[in-house]
């Protein structure tokens, strides 16, 4: 029998939980799916053009597979459970969905670190003791709790180099990545992880996930509730989630407001630590190795930069302590 035959039968003979269960997995897949095609060219095109990207075929396979098992892990339930939601309790439904979305949302950001990063690449403890002693001790001396600083072999994909802060809770860390090493001086990744640890002392983790969840609740449920009223959970779901994109689009320009003011936090704590001569030379070299402009467009900027760019860190950094300069 065609296989295209028997796949519509054993859809038809689902009935209709079934079938709008897979209905939502399909669409799932399918954008999944299209983001990676579009990543891929990002990859091998440009940023490989230019040397950013140094990730190799095999590697990229390797990432998609992993990623495609992880998705259908947390699509599958996440899934099932809105749709026995919707079914079993009608509209009202919509508080336990949104509920269960961004339950999925704190587990993915506290676990990240443990349980999903180390599937696509590998971490080590920092090796040179003299510089974790000296990271240990400002952290210290601003009140500030390191749980761990960890290493990422970042090289094997990009040639850029970053550092950031993952997790929440006990599971919270900073992670270098380790072509940093190659760019910068010693002092240099000292503030680069001061500024990791203002994160950390300001909690911008926290009270970002806390933003986005009051986002994602206020949107699922009023959505959902005042609007999908009626309309089939499958299709009322797939109409969300595609909708969302857009949603957040209008939001955008806010979130990376405020993402930018944590970066100025996070610069301002490095400058009362006395390092803010040293983040400002690490920065001018990021800027470089990353291909970064000095100064993008104002409209872009205030749309899509999550990261104020090199001149306006540098007059935030200059004019906040004379500990800049000094």
């Amino acid at each position: 029998m065609d296989v295209a035959l028997l796949s519509l039968l054993v859809f038809i003979s689902l009935g209709s939980v079934g079938q709008n269960f897979l209905f939502l997995i399909a669409i799932i897949l399918i954008r999944a799916g299209a983001h990676r095609l579009l990543n891929a060219r990002q990859q091998f095109g440009p940023e490989k053009e230019y040397g950013r990207s140094v990730i190799t075929l095999n590697l990229f396979l390797k990432d998609t597979f992993t990623q495609g098992v992880l998705l259908l892990l947390v699509a599958l339930p996440l899934t099932y459970f809105s749709m026995i939601s919707l079914t079993s309790f009608g509209h009202e439904g919509w508080a336990l969905v949104a509920a269960l979305w961004i339950g999925f949302t704190f587990l993915h950001t506290r676990f990240y670190p443990t349980v999903i990063a180390p599937l696509f690449n590998q971490f080590s403890p920092l090796d040179d003791n003299q510089l974790q002693v000296e990271i240990s001790q400002r952290a210290e001396k601003a009140g500030c709790h390191l749980q761990a600083l960890q290493i990422m072999d970042g090289s094997k994909r990009s040639a850029n180099g970053n550092a950031r802060v993952e997790g929440l809770g006990g599971a919270k860390r900073v992670v270098l990545l380790d072509t940093l090493f190659d760019i910068l001086e010693k002092s240099e990744i000292i503030a680069v992880i001061a500024h990791e640890l203002g994160h950390i002392k300001q909690h911008h983790i926290a009270k970002y996930e806390l933003l986005l969840a009051l986002i994602r609740f206020t949107w699922v449920f009023t959505i959902g509730y005042f609007v999908l009223t009626g309309v089939a959970p499958a299709i009322a779901l797939s109409i969300l989630w595609l909708v969302s994109s857009l949603y957040m689009f209008f939001l955008t320009p806010w979130i990376s407001a405020l993402i930018r003011g944590y970066e100025h936090q996070a610069d301002a704590f490095v400058v009362s630590n006395g390092d803010g001569k040293a983040l400002l030379s690490a920065l001018a070299k990021l800027n470089v190795q990353n291909l970064a402009t000095l100064r993008s467009d104002p409209v872009y900027r205030f749309f899509f930069h999550s990261h104020p760019d090199y001149q306006e860190r540098e007059a935030h950094i200059l004019g906040t302590t004379p500990h800049a300069t000094s």
